[in-house]
C-alpha cells in the first residue's frame, strides 16, 4: 500500500462476496418445513382456481339465451327428450307411454308392487293403475297375483294363491293398504 494512493490500493471485498456466495456462506437458513408445504398448498389452489375460473368463463361463453329469454344450459340438449314434432307442420306428436313400478317388501319373500301406468310422457297422473303381490316360487320366476286395478276394480277377494302363500284375511287387507296408489 502506498501512502496516499488511494487508486493504487487493492480492492478484495467483490472477490470475498463472490467467494462467499459460491461457499454458500451467505444464503439464508432454509425455511422451516410447514412453511414449505403451505406455500405448495396455495400454489396449488391458486392453479386450481385459475382452472376453475377458466373453465367457468368458457362455459359462459357457450351458454345460448334460451327462447323465453332465460339462459340455456348448453348439455340440456343431450338429456332432456326430443322436441316434439307440431302437427300442424305435419309432424306426428310423439307420445312416450312408460309405466312407474313401486315395490314395498311384505313378508318374507313376498313383494307389494304397484303400477302407474301413463298414456303419454306429457300426462300429470297415471292413465291406470295396478297392484300385484309377488310370490316366491321354487324356480326362477315370482308368481304375480292381482290385488286390484285402478279406476275400474275394486279390491279382490283373497285369491286361492295367497292363501296357499300363508295369507289370511287380515293379510290380504294388509296387502291391499301396502299398494301405492297415485293421490295426485
Amino acid at each position: 500500500m502506498i501512502p496516499g494512493r488511494r487508486d493504487l490500493d487493492e480492492d478484495w471485498s467483490l472477490y470475498n462476496a463472490a467467494i462467499r456466495q459460491r461457499l454458500g456462506l451467505d444464503r439464508p437458513p432454509p425455511r422451516p418445513l410447514w412453511r414449505r408445504l403451505l406455500a405448495r398448498a396455495i400454489r396449488v389452489a391458486a392453479a386450481v382456481l385459475l382452472l376453475f375460473g377458466l373453465l367457468s368463463a368458457l362455459s359462459a361463453l357457450t351458454w345460448q339465451p334460451a327462447p323465453d329469454g332465460g339462459r340455456a344450459n348448453p348439455f340440456a340438449a343431450w338429456m332432456t327428450q326430443p322436441p316434439t314434432p307440431n302437427p300442424a307442420e305435419g309432424g306426428a306428436p310423439v307420445v312416450t307411454n312408460y309405466v312407474l313400478f313401486h315395490r314395498v317388501a311384505h313378508e318374507p319373500g313376498m313383494s307389494v308392487v304397484t303400477g302407474w301406468r301413463f298414456a303419454s310422457s306429457g300426462d300429470r297422473g297415471p292413465a291406470n293403475q295396478f297392484c300385484y303381490l309377488e310370490l316366491p316360487t321354487d324356480g326362477t320366476a315370482d308368481r304375480q297375483v292381482s290385488v286390484a286395478s285402478r279406476p275400474t276394480e275394486p279390491i279382490r277377494p283373497l285369491p286361492p294363491a295367497a292363501a296357499e302363500a300363508g295369507l289370511d284375511a287380515m293379510g290380504w287387507e294388509a296387502v291391499h293398504r301396502k299398494c301405492n296408489w297415485f293421490s295426485g
